[in-house]
């Protein structure tokens, strides 16, 4: 990999960095595909929504038939191209930014090597909570046949349900491993599959499982008054306690939402609870009958109440 930066001058004040990266050893078959990684950085920082101008030399061309295209990067400043070749050879390939170029190398192998990779996952971290924060990671290993580590390979990353992969993509180290980092918002049991950019076919999928968190806080209901008359006047009222589970101490400044049946009004629709950890709701209404509130706290909608109040004819 070679990187190369243009030096500041009186119209580029601060330096853009454009560092190109490439994979080796696809079959010259005309079908498997080496890639190049592209990554724009301005003052270190990634730049998104750039296009970044390749050219290959030698037989190589690029999935899309020719020997130069224009790939724009992503929110992470990189971007990817794949090419293919049907002659075993080393080819350069070119990446450029306005005047800011970066070149790599890749080689093909002989389409008639047979040489197979292997894709293995180790689980270095699982059943994290499923807060969007915390993480399960794997560590992914390539190597052929023979047990070799298979460097500069790009494996796509997956994942069913709602998990989400820190990258869409990683290229394999000198000893043939690169890890992946997935967080979800959903409590559930996901298949994560890693794919040989240069052999789609070729995956490893690895199931891993988000836990669900603790509840922090209960609610609790009382009814102050009730079977008030239907005259859209007289009021019922429930004043609601919200506690936290692990010492049962008042939990102030948390926002309770409400909603009720049968046209009832509410007042307030929703607030926040005060110093004693409580809310009082009165509601009225023109209709005889049961109503049902239902209330819910915003920071963790498990946590609500249901609770029926009458309203008499």
């Amino acid at each position: 990999m070679n990187d190369y930066i243009v030096p500041p001058t009186q119209h580029h004040p601060t330096f853009y960095r454009l560092v190109l990266t490439t994979t080796n050893g696809a079959s010259a078959n005309g079908s498997d595909t080496n890639a190049a990684i592209a990554t724009l950085t301005h003052q270190g920082c990634p730049v998104s929504g750039q296009n970044i101008a390749f050219n290959l030399s030698g037989h190589a061309k690029f999935i899309n038939g020719h020997k130069e295209t224009v790939a724009t990067t992503d929110c992470h400043g990189k971007t990817t191209v794949y090419f293919t070749d049907t002659q075993q050879e080393t080819v350069k390939i070119i990446g450029r930014f306005n005047e800011f170029s970066a070149e790599g190398f890749a080689t093909f192998a002989n389409a008639n090597s047979g040489q197979v990779l292997l894709i293995s996952a180790q689980v270095l971290a699982d059943n994290a909570a499923a807060d969007g924060v915390s993480a399960n990671r794997l560590r992914y290993t390539v190597k052929n046949t023979s047990q070799i580590p298979q460097p500069y390979n790009v494996l796509l990353f997956s994942a069913s349900g709602a998990a989400q992969p820190d990258e869409g993509q990683g290229v394999t180290n000198q000893q043939g491993q690169v890890e992946l980092r997935l967080t979800n918002v959903k409590p559930e049991s996901v298949v994560v599959t890693a794919r040989l950019a240069s052999d789609p076919d070729n995956d490893n999928n690895t199931q891993l499982t988000f836990t669900a968190l603790p509840k922090l806080f209960a609610l609790i209901a009382r009814v102050d008054q009730d079977n008030s008359p239907n005259n859209g006047s007289a009021q019922n009222i429930i004043t609601y306690t919200l506690v936290s589970i692990a010492n049962s101490q008042p939990a102030a400044g948390m926002r309770l939402d409400f909603t009720a049946t049968s046209d009832a009004q509410l007042n307030p629709a929703s607030g926040t609870t005060n110093a004693q950890g409580q809310l009082t709701l009165t509601l009225t209404n023109i209709n005889a009958g049961n109503t049902e509130v239902r209330t819910v706290l915003q920071e963790d909608t498990r946590v609500y109440n249901s609770t029926v109040v009458t309203f008499e004819q």
